[in-house]
């Protein structure tokens, strides 16, 4: 197995937007990687001050958030843009949404339609 960094960790979630699907572990990640499951969890540890699951809810939250201020995702519901970022349930992404922004998704979303 290889050694990898933070960045490289991060380019690979993002560019397969690995954070959207709700069955992404750490263990499956590593496989993905083909990177030792401690190595990958210290590298994420050290490189961000975060376990892998709070670092894949903050990407989840980033996602929803462009979403949510994009017009283009106007038709879809709180809930549908909440599962296209990997969000397994409308409760659990309203409460992590509005815990990591101040804002429930549907506020947040008003907001944008009012400063546009």
């Amino acid at each position: 197995m290889k050694k990898i960094n933070y960045d490289e960790v991060v380019g690979f979630v993002v560019t397969n937007k690995l954070y959207r699907n709700p069955g992404i572990t750490l263990d499956r990640l590593s496989k993905l990687m083909a990177v030792d499951i401690d190595c990958l969890s210290s590298t994420i540890q050290e490189g961000c001050g975060k376990r892998f699951q709070d670092l894949i809810t903050e990407l989840r939250i980033k996602d929803a958030s462009n979403m949510l201020s994009q017009k283009s995702f106007d038709s879809f519901s709180i809930e549908a843009i909440g599962r296209m970022a990997g969000f397994e349930n409308r409760l659990l992404f309203r409460n992590l949404f509005k815990e990591r922004t101040g804002y429930s998704p549907t506020e947040y979303q008003r907001i944008r339609l009012h400063t546009c």
